[in-house]
């Protein structure tokens, strides 16, 4: 029972993790495709926005991480990792970009 429970800790953890990483990836990556109108300075700050779009982001990514853990075991205990990992990054992917075009970031 307790190993359950740690190994679906570890696919949360994972999904999150990745899930972050790739939303602070697609923030970069977004002020080059998207050209943004130069900021007055009123406002919050780039820090503080990503901040904020990361808490939102953040139970998605870990939900992500925990479903893609409760694959079937076929491969073992490193594919249920991978698969975490790849629906963390999934799931946050879209949810972050949307929440990037709402700001106007």
């Amino acid at each position: 029972m307790l190993k359950k429970i740690v190994n679906h800790l570890l696919n949360t953890t994972t999904g999150w993790v990745v899930g972050l990483l790739t939303t602070l990836g697609l923030s970069f990556l977004w002020l080059n495709i998207i050209p943004v109108v130069e900021r007055t300075g009123q406002g919050p700050g780039l820090p503080v926005i990503l901040l904020i779009i990361m808490g939102i982001v953040s139970p998605v990514a870990g939900a992500g991480g925990l479903f893609g853990g409760m694959i079937p075991k076929e491969g073992g205990r490193k594919d249920q990792t991978i698969y975490a990992a790849i629906f963390g990054a999934f799931l946050t992917t879209p949810l972050a970009l949307f929440i990037f075009w709402y700001i106007g970031f």
